[in-house]
């Protein structure tokens, strides 16, 4: 499950370091990664993802 939930942020923010797990866990088999790719889309589930300038600004109120 965990392996699965880094692959779709891996996915969605096209950062393929999010796909890295620790011992014990292992990453997808690129089949997995796959299917799960397909079938995320076919459900059409996306994550919001904030640009970098909306990133910047939330920073920044947080720091105050």
């Amino acid at each position: 499950m965990i392996a699965a939930l880094k692959q779709a942020i891996a996915i969605y923010t096209h950062d393929p370091a999010w796909r890295t797990v620790r011992p014990p866990l292992v990453e997808l088999t690129p089949e997995q990664a796959k299917t799960l790719a397909r079938e995320l889309k076919s459900i059409g589930f996306g994550i919001p993802l904030k640009s970098k300038k909306e990133r910047s600004a939330s920073d920044a109120r947080h720091r105050r």
